[in-house]
């Protein structure tokens, strides 16, 4: 969903909701104010630090640089000891238990009031998202194409079985190449961070001469090419989609989610609606806290960040 898409999605907020500084004021605990801006940044009130915690252990947000290397990798490793969720559908359904719940105003009224929390979030997902597509179909790439391709180039052009092979290779890589190119032309994406696409259409250029001519010396130039763009790309991949993903303020998204489920709880709404939107809060929450982990893991050397 692009912003134009999202544009109208939520009314405009009443004046009185607003602050002068353009912020949504956010009423949390007793004593504790919190501000929502334009950028969908949560300001927290500094005599309320977040708190990250993986089972026992706990730190105060606002100390995270003073905290000890070994310290921040036992807390990712405990966290992702934590069994794989998929997270997507339950936060998904949440999501769209929230737009039919719309339907009665004051469930409306509560999310306007979050509207720049949600499109800022989107955004920003999005870009995550991208990024993450084109990390994994360049880690299909290269295990699923480019190193059968090395493999039967040993064998190439007198075993007939490798000329079989390659055949099929060169239709995974002008597949994969298609969806890179799909994900290239959206607007998250600068087109200076795609120009290596064209060493892979001339990668599968080459690959089909090798192929249809039995030319050795084209399918080398194949692999130069695949493997210039594996040994650069991913890298520069995973630093931008670690940025996207640190720049990711999933924490505002869930305490706005957080704010209205406790909103809802005084009215009269369909319950299996409710109970859905509920789960898909629980489920954000706990995506944030793994992504928190995967991040810290990143930026300590204990983990990559795409997993």
């Amino acid at each position: 969903m692009n912003s134009n898409q999202r544009q109208g999605a939520f009314e405009e907020q009443p004046a009185s909701q607003q602050q002068s500084s353009g912020d949504v004021q956010v009423q949390g605990e007793e004593n504790s104010t919190n501000f929502v801006n334009a950028a969908g940044d949560v300001r927290i009130d500094q005599s309320n630090p977040v708190y990250i915690t993986s089972e026992n252990i706990t730190f105060q947000h606002r100390g995270l640089d003073e905290v000890d290397p070994e310290m921040m990798k036992q807390i990712v490793r405990e966290e992702l000891r934590i069994a794989h969720t998929e997270y997507g559908d339950p936060v998904g359904e949440g999501l769209n238990a929230l737009t039919d719940l719309m339907q009665v105003p004051e469930v409306r009224a509560a999310v306007i009031t979050f509207r720049v929390v949600f499109e800022a979030a989107c955004d920003q997902i999005d870009v995550v998202a991208n990024y993450k597509v084109l990390h994994d179909l360049l880690h299909t790439l290269e295990f699923q194409c480019y190193s059968g391709i090395v493999q039967e180039a040993k064998r190439f052009p007198e075993d007939e079985t490798a000329l079989d092979i390659l055949m099929e290779h060169e239709l995974i890589l002008q597949g994969l190449l298609g969806e890179m190119q799909q994900v290239a032309v959206r607007e998250t994406i600068a087109t200076h961070e795609v120009q290596w696409l064209n060493d892979l259409r001339t990668a599968q250029t080459e690959l089909h001469t090798a192929v249809d001519t039995l030319n050795v010396r084209c399918l080398q130039r194949t692999i130069w090419l695949l493997n210039r763009v594996l040994a650069i790309q991913p890298s520069r991949i995973n630093t931008n989609l670690t940025g996207a993903a640190r720049a990711l303020r999933l924490t505002g998204l869930t305490n706005a989610m957080a704010l209205i489920a406790e909103k809802l709880t005084s009215v009269n709404l369909d319950q299996k609606k409710l109970e859905q939107f509920q789960e898909g809060v629980e489920m954000l929450t706990a995506l944030d806290q793994r992504l928190a982990a995967l991040v810290m893991g990143h930026d300590y050397g204990c983990i990559p960040v795409m997993q």
